[in-house]
């Protein structure tokens, strides 16, 4: 969850850790604006906060070690991050 406000934000991660899934967070000190990232890490939705870049080395780390990403990924031809 990225630099923005409002609250669809939250909801998105509620879905997606409610499927298992992890949920990221962007840190208040690299936010333009700060709302829903703020919301997500004081409803203790982030798995992981930190910069973008951080989020982003993160998430290659995460697909690296796991060979279900791979292979989804390889399926539909997009490029890892």
């Amino acid at each position: 969850l990225l630099t923005g406000m409002g609250e669809d934000g939250v909801l998105g991660l509620v879905a997606i850790r409610s499927k298992g899934g992890q949920s990221y967070a962007q840190n208040a000190e690299t936010c333009v604006v700060d709302g829903m990232p703020q919301r997500a890490r004081e409803l203790g939705l982030a798995d992981f906060v930190g910069t973008p870049t951080q989020i982003a080395q993160r998430l290659r780390e995460e697909m690296a070690v796991d060979s279900e990403w791979q292979m989804t990924a390889e399926m539909i031809s997009v490029p890892l991050i």
